[in-house]
């Protein structure tokens, strides 16, 4: 493929499978380009790199790359194979084990004895904060500032690499959850917090306490590797911006 102008820009696709990294560099004035090289499971931003320069040598002029979209199944992976970030919760009091409870359906309806999944966190790391917030979105049971500094020493000696927050009708009135946001990143400098209520503004325990904590357990292992993927890109030469693209079809910047 001959190179062209250099003015003219190209827009690069990636998508990460478990044996082949694909790569589809498409330029401003119709040409097409294409890559495929081994991936790299024990590090895919190295497979990424590898497709980005397997194009340049195909004839997209580095300098003329504007874009660089990346799909990757390494949150799916995480989540399936059970290596998430080992994630510490808080909750609010007598809702501990609703991670444990579920939503109440059996995986197997008949069997006498149904393995249960593993628990997303532990028991030991759920931690309760006595604080209340009806379904009407009134606080009932205010939240102190005794409360906060007592849940907070007890997530920090927990030793967690992130934290989820998900509060009883948290996503009516966020305050409180706010509040232990705020104090958790304080103490715990440089460690993730998600608050469900940022997260997932839906009715139902269960659906936002499952989301809050598989997006905190998923955020240090995510953000890692977008670093290392936007670095080895830029390493290749390629000054485009990475996107990530997201389940809905559409792309996210990397570097939210």
């Amino acid at each position: 493929m001959a190179a062209g102008p250099v003015s003219a820009a190209w827009t690069v696709s990636v998508d990460t499978g478990g044996t082949f990294t694909d790569a589809v560099g498409r330029c401003s004035d119709g040409r097409v380009a294409v890559a495929k090289v081994p991936s790299t499971p024990d590090d895919p931003s190295r497979g990424l790199a590898t497709a980005v320069s397997a194009l340049v040598a195909a004839g997209v002029p580095r300098e003329a790359i504007g874009l660089v979209a990346h799909g990757t199944t390494i949150a799916t992976n995480a989540v399936l194979t059970g290596s998430l970030a080992r994630v510490s919760l808080v909750t609010t009091e007598g809702f501990r084990d609703v991670l444990a409870y579920r939503n109440g359906s059996r995986p197997d309806v008949y069997s006498l004895t149904p393995e249960r999944p593993q628990e997303l966190v532990p028991r030991e790391r759920r931690f309760e904060v006595r604080e209340r917030v009806a379904s009407t979105g009134e606080v009932v049971v205010p939240l102190t500032d005794d409360e906060v500094r007592r849940v907070v020493d007890e997530v920090v000696d927990s030793a967690p690499e992130a934290v989820a927050v998900c509060l009883l009708f948290g996503f009516l009135a966020d305050e409180h959850e706010r509040r232990l946001g705020e104090a958790l990143r304080e103490a715990l400098p440089g460690i993730p917090v998600t608050l469900a209520s940022e997260v997932a503004r839906e009715f139902r325990e269960y659906p936002r306490m499952s989301t809050a904590t598989i997006n905190a357990g998923l955020r240090p292992l995510v953000s890692g590797y977008l670093l290392r993927a936007a670095a080895a890109v830029a390493q290749e030469g390629a000054g485009g911006r990475l996107l990530v693209m997201q389940s809905n079809g559409g792309c996210a910047p990397a570097e939210r």
